[in-house]
């Protein structure tokens, strides 16, 4: 009895070791197998008790190891396709874990950046809105304010300098179409007068400013119908 005793304690002893092994590995499947052959060879349980809840807890972590990793790679698909609320749903979760502060702090601040960015998105959204309602209603202050929140609102951002640049442009341009349209006025304000020198003045200023003026024609074929 003795030596079938010592020779279970042996075939147990090399089972466990065998276990352990496997169990280090995180074969589960040949971690249970040898300890069901330990388990045999150890009817009191007093070896493979303990082996058996070290494989029942390696499996636990595992399989939070498994979820942790799932709902990281879920949380991370989310963030790239911008679903916040998804990632704000997945964060707690993750929370509920066994997971680091310092990486659920880094996840809290990438998911906060990202809605800091579609809130500046659509608030520039807006202004460019309005910049664009001022533009056409040739109102270039008001533009001009836009183009202002803007640089304040994204200071990186070039926009700002492009918005500037057009309102100059638009700007200038709109003086000189005034400034033709004005000339124009005075042309005829002085053919009608029949002011043949003041017409023909401003006649030659208009055609400096616009040599493709569509009035000139007109304007010239008047002036030369005044008796001089």
């Amino acid at each position: 009895m003795l030596g079938k005793e010592v020779e279970q304690d042996k075939v147990a002893a090399a089972a466990l070791a065998a276990g352990r092994t496997a169990l280090a590995r995180r074969d589960f499947a040949t971690a249970r197998r040898e300890l069901e052959n330990a388990a045999r060879n150890d009817p009191s349980g007093k070896r493979t008790g303990a082996f058996a809840e070290e494989i029942e807890k390696a499996e636990q972590e595992a399989d939070q190891e498994a979820e942790v990793g799932r709902r990281m790679r879920e949380l991370e698909k989310a963030l790239t396709q911008k679903h916040l609320a998804d990632a704000d749903r997945l964060l707690d979760e993750l929370s509920r874990f066994d997971v680091p502060r310092v990486t659920l702090d880094s996840y809290r601040e990438r998911v906060q950046e990202s809605r800091d960015a579609d809130q500046l998105q659509e608030k520039v959204k807006g202004i460019e809105w309005l910049y664009r309602k001022h533009i056409q209603e040739k109102d270039w202050f008001r533009a001009r304010e836009a183009a202002d929140d803007l640089a304040r609102a994204a200071p990186s951002s070039p926009r700002a300098a492009q918005m500037f640049a057009e309102i100059e442009r638009l700007e200038a341009a709109h003086r000189r179409e005034q400034a033709v349209e004005q000339g124009v006025r005075q042309v005829e304000a002085f053919i009608e007068k029949g002011d043949v020198p003041k017409a023909e003045l401003a006649l030659k200023i208009l055609v400096q400013m616009d040599p493709e003026n569509r009035h000139r024609k007109r304007l010239e074929k008047q002036l030369k119908a005044l008796p001089r």
